[in-house]
C-alpha cells in the first residue's frame, strides 16, 4: 500500500496527528480518536494496524499497555516526494506571475552532463537529508540546535530535525552505543571564527585545524565530537 493510500483515509490521519504530540497508548488513541469518528475500540485498532504494518507507527509493551509513536521515516518518505514534485508547482506559479507581470518566464539552468555527475540512474542532486543516531535526544537536541546553531525545524516522537544549508539533519534515537558512524562536516567561511564561537558555546576540538589535500583540491578542517561521542567537522577553502 502507498503512503499516501494509507493516509487517504481521515481516521489514520487523525491517529497520525494524535502520535504526533508525542507516544500515546492504545487507549489513549481509542479515547481521541474514537470519540470523534463514531467508531469502535476495534476499528480503531485496526486503524493502527494499518499505520503498524506500514511503518508509520511502531508500538512497545508498557506493562500492560501497548504505547504507540511515530515512526519518522515513514513521515519523511512523505516530505521527501512532496518535496520532489513542489518544484513542478513553484515553476509553475512564476511563469503565472511572469505572464500577469507581462515579462518573460524564467528558464531552468540545464543540467550538468559532465560524467562526475551522471551515474547508473541519470544525474543526481544534492544530499538532503543525513540521519544521525543518539541515545539523549534531549541533550543532542541542545547541542545541535544551540551550540552549533543548527536551525531545529521539529521534534516528532523519537526523532529531531534540523536545517543544515539545506541538508536536513535528523537525530533519531537508538539505544545501542553507535559504531563507526561517518563524519558530518559542515562547511563555513571563516573557519577561526567559527571555531572561536564554538569554543565559547563548550565545543572542544581534537587539535588545531589541518590542511587536508583530500577534500575536493584541498581544504582546511577542524573536528570535534558531539556529547555521545559522534564525530563531527568543520572545513573551510581558505586558511585560518
Amino acid at each position: 500500500m502507498h503512503a499516501f493510500t494509507v493516509l487517504a483515509d481521515p481516521v489514520r490521519r487523525r491517529i497520525v496527528e494524535v502520535l504526533a504530540v508525542g507516544e500515546r497508548s492504545a487507549g489513549d488513541v481509542v479515547e481521541a480518536v474514537g470519540g470523534e469518528f463514531g467508531i469502535s475500540q476495534s476499528a480503531v485498532s485496526q486503524h493502527l494496524k494499518v499505520l503498524r504494518d506500514h511503518g508509520f507507527a511502531r508500538v512497545r509493551p508498557v506493562g500492560a499497555r501497548r504505547v504507540y509513536a511515530l515512526e519518522p521515516t515513514a513521515v519523511d518518505a512523505v516530505d521527501r516526494w512532496l518535496a520532489g514534485v513542489r518544484g513542478f508547482w513553484a515553476d509553475r506559479l512564476d511563469d503565472l506571475a511572469a505572464e500577469v507581470e507581462g515579462r518573460p518566464a524564467a528558464r531552468p539552468a540545464e543540467p550538468a552532463s559532465s560524467p562526475e555527475h551522471v551515474g547508473a540512474l541519470g544525474a543526481l542532486g544534492s544530499i538532503t537529508q543525513v540521519t544521525r543516531t543518539v541515545r539523549d535526544l534531549a541533550a543532542s537536541t541542545a547541542f545541535y540546535g544551540s551550540a552549533l546553531g543548527l536551525t531545529h525545524l521539529r521534534t516528532v516522537a523519537s526523532s529531531a530535525t534540523f536545517d543544515a544549508g539545506g541538508t536536513r539533519l535528523v537525530l533519531s534515537v537508538r539505544d545501542e552505543p553507535a559504531q563507526d558512524e561517518s563524519v558530518i562536516a559542515f562547511a563555513v567561511s571563516d573557519l577561526q571564527a567559527s571555531v572561536n564561537r564554538l569554543r565559547s558555546a563548550g565545543v572542544s576540538f581534537h587539535g588545531p585545524p589541518r590542511f587536508r589535500n583530500e577534500l575536493g583540491g584541498g581544504a582546511w578542517t577542524a573536528t570535534f565530537d558531539d556529547p555521545e561521542g559522534r564525530p563531527l567537522a568543520i572545513v573551510a577553502r581558505s586558511a585560518p
